[in-house]
C-alpha cells in the first residue's frame, strides 16, 4: 500500500507539470512537446500502476486510494498556490 501512494505522490506532480501554465510558474520557461509527453506518460503510468497496485490487495483498499488522491491533490494545490504566490510576491 506504502509503494502505491508514494508512486501516486510522483505521478500527480508529473501530470500537473504536463500543463503548460503549471510548468511556466514552476521552471520559468515554456514547455516542450517532449516534455509534455514525457510528463503525461510517467504521470499516467503511475496514476495506472498504482491503481493496479491498491486493487490487488482488496476491493477495500481502493477506498484508501481514493483518500490519498485527494489529500494528494489538496496538498499540490496548497504547494502550488504557495510557489504561485511567492513568485508574484518577487
Amino acid at each position: 500500500m506504502l509503494i502505491s501512494i508514494v508512486l501516486q505522490m510522483f505521478a500527480l506532480p508529473c501530470l500537473l507539470l504536463s500543463m503548460d501554465k503549471h510548468f511556466k510558474v514552476v521552471f520559468n520557461t515554456r514547455l516542450t512537446k517532449k516534455a509534455r509527453y514525457t510528463f503525461k506518460t510517467i504521470g499516467w503510468s503511475g496514476m495506472f500502476i498504482s491503481t493496479l497496485l491498491m486493487l490487488q490487495l482488496s476491493g477495500v483498499e481502493i477506498v484508501y486510494w481514493l483518500a490519498y488522491l485527494s489529500f494528494n491533490i489538496a496538498l499540490l494545490i496548497s504547494l502550488y498556490t504557495w510557489l504561485f504566490a511567492s513568485k508574484n510576491s518577487l
